[in-house]
């Protein structure tokens, strides 16, 4: 399935959709009705790059006190996580289950020869009615 990235997006913003976009269609989270959510979770990325460039250039503690921006990265990067949970992009991520290629019917198997684990059979002999057994 194709999903394009939508044409509001600024140009940070796409090269962070052209990043993550692969992985998410790979899992099969990306689809035409998660666009929105997908958006969000680019646009968490971006907020939180932003105010984590603040944090790196003026530091932890301006004027003696903690950087308000620091409050604000903590927060953004809880609800990444979660975004890119949702989304199958983190190691904690449920996996998706995809469709299971059709399998043969069992009787389609044991007519081909093969058993239910797909071993070639060795053809038993056949005894017809009346034959008694082989002594030993």
């Amino acid at each position: 399935m194709q999903v394009t990235a939508p044409t509001s997006l600024s140009s940070a913003e796409l090269a962070v959709w052209d990043r993550l976009a692969p992985s998410a269609l790979r899992m099969g989270t990306l689809t035409p009705e998660t666009v929105p959510g997908f958006i969000l979770l680019v646009q968490t990325m971006m907020a939180r790059d932003e105010a984590a460039a603040v944090l790196a250039r003026d530091g932890l503690v301006v004027n003696r006190t903690v950087h308000q921006v620091s409050t604000h990265v903590r927060q953004m990067t809880q609800r990444l996580e979660s975004l890119l949970s949702r989304f199958s992009l983190l190691p904690t991520g449920r996996p998706v289950e995809r469709p299971r290629p059709a399998r043969v019917d069992d009787v389609d198997e044991w007519e081909s020869g093969h058993d239910f684990y797909g071993v070639v059979r060795k053809p038993q002999p056949t005894r017809e009615r009346g034959m008694s057994r082989p002594t030993a």
